[in-house]
């Protein structure tokens, strides 16, 4: 017993630690618990079950190895170059692999940021338990090299131009929006089912020349104020229509967006206080689980917060999220009888809505002294003309708050001058910021 308590006190002394230097967490909890996982047993190409190391490496290593020697089909297009006295020579591939030997190791990438390590033939360290084994990548590139994901974004962006859309997509004030992408997270945007079956069906022949494929199966169909029974088919498989999905982290739905997503950051939180619940309920000072608190749960509770059209009601939401995890730190009930404000002076958090409403604001100030052409800006400057708003009271938007502590429509003028938004900063808060 004595052998458990010591053991407790070191590894909850090495994670204060660790949290206080802001070092990785995820490291110091893999290190503690060693040979919780590991592969026990693996099926080869034959359906034969291996259960020992050796085996179990060589399984991984042919397949790997197969993997990354596959030949590539693909159609070599002829590019037609100027007219020119004397042709030029061929560049071998003999010659490249021989230039990239010669570069040397430890240099800083050009402009392309891409170092001298990453052009020649990289290998692949595989371990499975104290063994491991090294293997070469003869073809394409590992997920997290640096010129993986530029050739890929290069690739795409080619397919997309390629793709004739001036007259699809939204009208943003003399401009169309059809399209949003992120890497391979892809969204069309069209007024019309059939507009959006003419983009896709364009873009997959235009990828599929490129050797991109699109996946139907992760493709899917959101129809907002739009009633049309038109099925889409991609290799001639039908899209599964859904009513919300989620892109880069923010929920898009149909009926109440904002409300949905809200409920969506609450459960996410309560997932990420609930990996890390052994030590927000242990013996840990309380200013380092309140660190704690602020790296690993509340990003994920306010994420894409910047953009929310937040009511009373949602306020109130997260506040009473936040006060249930204080309580649990504390492991103080209702029972107990303690009020809110003893809570938070024992924990020392900030109040979420405050933190909320403040990115917010600095946010919209951002957007609005930007130079650059981005949409977020248009669609702010944007008034839907081709449009009729529903009969009933309109619905909260997002800039609503900002045209009542500016004086209406000019608030974007107010904006500009940087001091003068910092001092209605305050303002906005005292106005709308709800009493606990």
């Amino acid at each position: 017993m004595k052998i458990k308590e010591w053991t407790y006190k070191k590894d909850i002394k090495e994670i204060e630690e660790v949290i206080q230097k802001g070092c990785s967490l995820k490291k110091c909890l893999r290190a503690q618990s060693i040979g919780q996982k590991t592969i026990i047993a693996m099926k080869d190409d034959q359906g034969t079950i291996r259960r020992e190391e050796k085996e179990i490496l060589n399984v991984i290593c042919t397949f790997y190895k197969n993997l990354y020697s596959m030949p590539i089909n693909m159609e070599e297009e002829e590019i037609e170059l100027p007219e020119m006295e004397e042709k030029p020579n061929p560049i071998l591939k003999s010659e490249v692999e021989c230039t990239l030997k010669k570069l040397k190791n430890g240099k800083t990438g050009g402009l392309d940021n891409i170092v001298n390590e990453q052009l020649k033939r990289a290998t692949m360290k595989i371990k499975v338990g104290n063994m491991s084994r090294s293997i070469e990548l003869n073809r394409g590139l590992r997920q997290g090299d640096v010129p993986s994901a530029k050739f890929f974004g290069c690739v795409l962006e080619e397919a997309f131009r390629k793709c004739e859309w001036e007259s699809y997509g939204i009208n943003i004030n003399g401009e169309r929006l059809n399209k949003m992408k992120f890497a391979d997270d892809v969204v069309l945007i069209g007024k019309s089912m059939s507009e959006i079956e003419c983009m896709l069906n364009e873009l997959t022949e235009e990828a599929k020349k490129l050797g991109l494929n699109i996946n139907p199966g992760k493709t899917k169909l959101l129809k907002i104020n739009n009633y049309e029974s038109i099925k889409i088919k991609v290799k001639n498989e039908e899209i599964e229509e859904v009513e919300e999905f989620v892109y880069l982290g923010q929920l898009v739905a149909k009926e109440d967006p904002m409300g949905r997503e809200i409920k969506r950051r609450i459960r996410l939180s309560w997932a990420a206080y609930n990996r890390h619940r052994k030590l927000f309920r242990s013996g840990v000072k309380m200013e380092t689980k309140a660190k704690l608190w602020n790296s690993v749960v509340k990003p994920v509770l306010i994420y894409g917060s910047e953009t929310w059209c937040l009511t009373n009601q949602s306020i109130d939401k997260l506040r009473k999220t936040v006060r249930r995890m204080e309580r649990s730190m504390l492991k103080v009930g209702r029972r107990e009888r303690k009020t809110n404000r003893w809570v938070r002076q024992q924990t020392g958090l900030e109040d979420v809505a405050k933190v909320i409403m403040e990115k917010k604001w600095r946010w919209a100030g951002h957007i609005v002294r930007s130079e650059d052409n981005r949409w977020a800006k248009k669609i702010i400057e944007w008034y839907p003309r081709d449009m009729s708003r529903r009969r009933g009271r309109p619905k909260l938007s997002w800039d609503m708050e900002m045209r009542r502590c500016c004086g209406g429509s000019t608030w974007q003028r107010v904006a500009h001058d940087r001091m003068e938004w910092s001092r209605m900063g305050e303002v906005y808060r005292a106005a709308w910021l709800p009493p606990e």
